[in-house]
């Protein structure tokens, strides 16, 4: 097997609680660690995360680590990919941790399959609070086979089928290094590594569990971080999801159906900010139906949609 140079990037805002885990499952990998650098990129954090990772530091020679005010996900992505030297980008998040064959495995697919820019797979998601875990393996024939990006998000877009980002993400750096990541994207950098390199070529979907995602009450994505509002984090992802779908435009602008089926995921966010009043919200709610039957007519049966409409239609009448 060859074995190229891999950067794992982790990028982190006080998770000093988990960031230590993250470290761990990188450093156990089979791969081998003369081949392997974890460029961790601190945005600002204010707890023991700095003390914690100096001590990894002082122990491994792999590791990069750079500190920055909080200037958001974007920015910190964008700094990492810029200090990283490997020949593949794997995205880890903090408070996540890999499976000790996660690279070797994902990396013999970039090996058996040179054309692939992209190659993601599926996690095992853990219920911190209950201790549940539960493996997140697709059920659909798209996966564990080489497939022109654009293809397989035409076709699965429709389908309900949910794609791997995050820390199941990975990518040629050669790709990745010649994006143009704005700032604003923030939160939503996930979404804008996933669709950038899914318009450069062929991807692939591991139906593996090489990863695990806690999901947990410290999670920004969940909603309970006392230091910042409901409001502001609602607006936060507003933001990032409206400069998301400006680059979609950008990345698929010969693809109607694809950037139409952005906007309606645009909209979900809008309906369900807080920041509107109820009768913005009903107009929000509208032009979100129309848009589905507009898209989905003519690809499937719309019910699954206009279920998740009616239940859009909840916050309008209640919030």
């Amino acid at each position: 097997m060859n074995f190229p140079n891999v950067t794992v990037l982790i990028v982190t805002y006080n998770y000093g609680q988990y960031i230590g885990d993250a470290i761990e499952s990188v450093c156990n990998q089979t791969y081998p660690q003369d081949k392997v650098e974890i460029v961790i990129v601190d945005d600002g954090s204010s707890d023991n995360t700095q003390a914690l990772v100096k001590k990894y530091l002082e122990k491994k020679s792999n590791i990069k680590y750079y500190y920055q005010n909080n200037e958001g996900k974007a920015s910190a992505t964008k700094k990492g990919i810029e200090l990283s030297t490997g020949d593949y980008l794997f995205n880890l998040d903090a408070d996540d941790f890999y499976h000790p064959n996660c690279i070797e495995d994902t990396i013999q697919i970039y090996n058996n399959y040179p054309d692939v820019v992209q190659v993601s797979h599926v996690p095992n998601r853990w219920e911190v609070k209950n201790n549940v875990s539960i493996p997140q393996l697709h059920k659909h024939h798209y996966v564990n086979r080489s497939m022109i990006g654009i293809d397989l998000y035409r076709k699965s877009m429709f389908n309900g089928v949910t794609f791997c980002m995050g820390s199941c993400f990975s990518c040629r750096m050669s790709i990745i290094k010649s994006s143009i990541i704005m700032e604003d994207i923030d939160m939503y950098i996930d979404y804008f590594l996933f669709f950038y390199t899914l318009t450069r070529g062929r991807v692939y979907i591991l139906n593996k569990v090489l990863s695990t995602f806690r999901r947990h009450e410290k999670a920004y994505s969940e909603g309970h971080i006392k230091y910042e509002s409901t409001e502001i984090r609602t607006l936060r992802y507003l933001k990032s999801a409206r400069a998301v779908y400006r680059e979609v435009k950008v990345l698929f602008k010969d693809e109607t159906d694809i950037v139409k089926r952005t906007y309606v995921d645009l909209l979900e966010h809008e309906i369900s900010g807080i920041k509107y009043t109820r009768a913005s919200r009903i107009i929000l709610w509208i032009k979100y139906m129309k848009s589905i039957l507009n898209i989905f007519y003519k690809y499937s049966n719309p019910t699954l949609y206009l279920i998740r409409g009616v239940k859009k239609s909840f916050y309008c009448f209640t919030k």
